[in-house]
């Protein structure tokens, strides 16, 4: 018995055969975020609406004052941004995307955070030496505290009703009782104070000391002194992982991120070079982005291995890096340039070339220099 001859495909089933081959084997793509990144454009005095789904800017909301940060309402579809230096704030409703009110504080605004009510905030003026706590609901100061010195961090214990204020030149920390508004005892720990913080659990205060580069760690509420951390760089800037397990230092001094673990008996883990002039930092569940301001990059550090994973080229002055809703993408900020290079985050970022391609730049408007990410839906 003779068995018919195998048929030959032919060379459209061929190709159709390659392509499925091909494709099965390229990248998914990510699917269409439902959100909208706010930027703050400081120079041109507008935040661009910039809608995540499409990667256009939208809408371009004009402000009577060059904002510098955003904040996001805790319930409603609102957020605000800040003009730090004339102290206004303007409420912004993110779905008709316009000015609902504004109002003007005290000018030099070197803190804005959400009250422990989420129905506050409290502002801090370095110029004035004042603490604020402000309405949200009338949006106008209701409770103002004088300082004796000049402020330039300020933090809010989680689980305890106080918060602490770091006072730079004085090189003292100091704790104020949210419950009756009056201040504790000051405690002076080092020369030139800059940002505060709390561990996660809020038994510890955590004081970057410039002057003398290293981070004091402080048993709260009573400030006593736990451990004094040196460190081969000043701790300009702070990130805590998403656990808030490890806190990642870096500033003027060396090219490198300094990794501390703040609970327990609090150590510098370890010391890893994170590109040149490392700055302003940003991370997902597996990466930490660094900026790199003067070399127009990103370091992109794989925080289990502490390796870097991948560097990635964006636009002039890179510096707040924002992270997209289930860690998809990174949308790094250009203050020279004026866009926003947006970068692919990947389960395995890392490969031989140590390169991360951009997704796409996008401009959005004068020096933006803070961004804020509220779903559209």
């Amino acid at each position: 018995m003779l068995l018919p001859s195998p048929r030959r495909p032919s060379r459209r089933s061929f190709l159709g055969l390659c392509l499925a081959a091909s494709s099965s084997c390229r990248p998914r793509r990510a699917p269409a975020l439902e959100a909208y990144a706010f930027i703050a454009n400081q120079e041109s005095r507008t935040i661009a609406v910039l809608d995540l789904s499409t990667f256009h800017v939208i809408r371009q909301i004009a402000l009577d004052s060059p904002p510098t940060a955003l904040l996001s309402h805790p319930s409603q579809r609102l957020f605000y941004a800040i003009a730090s230096q004339s102290g206004h704030l303007f409420e912004i409703d993110s779905e008709t995307l316009m000015v609902r009110r504004q109002a003007r504080t005290y000018g030099d605004l070197v803190a804005v955070q959400m009250a422990r009510s989420r129905q506050e905030l409290w502002l801090l003026s370095r110029q004035h030496r004042r603490l604020v706590r402000l309405s949200l609901n009338e949006l106008r100061p209701r409770a103002v505290w004088p300082l004796e010195a000049e402020p330039t961090g300020f933090a809010t214990a989680p689980w305890f009703p106080f918060s602490a204020l770091a006072y730079g030149e004085a090189g003292e920390v100091q704790l104020f009782d949210e419950r009756t508004g009056t201040f504790g005892p000051r405690s002076r720990i080092g020369q030139q104070l800059g940002a505060c913080t709390f561990r996660s659990d809020g038994k510890a205060l955590l004081a970057a000391d410039r002057g003398a580069n290293r981070l004091a760690v402080l048993e709260a509420p009573t400030l006593r002194p736990i451990a004094y951390l040196p460190l081969s760089l000043r701790p300009d800037f702070l990130c805590f992982n998403r656990d808030q397990g490890q806190l990642f230092i870096t500033g003027e001094g060396r090219d490198a991120v300094a990794v501390v673990y703040p609970h327990y008996i609090p150590a510098i883990a370890e010391t890893t070079l994170a590109g040149r002039y490392p700055g302003p930092m940003a991370a997902s569940e597996n990466y930490l982005f660094i900026a790199n301001p003067k070399t127009s990059d990103v370091t992109i550090l794989d925080i289990d291995t502490r390796r870097v994973a991948a560097v990635a080229t964006v636009g002039a002055e890179p510096w707040h890096i924002a992270i997209t809703p289930g860690d998809e993408y990174a949308l790094v900020l250009n203050r020279a340039s004026g866009d926003v290079a947006v970068i692919r985050i990947h389960q395995r970022m890392s490969n031989r070339r140590k390169t991360a391609a951009l997704f796409t730049m996008v401009r959005v408007g004068a020096r933006p220099v803070a961004a804020l990410i509220q779903p559209t839906v």
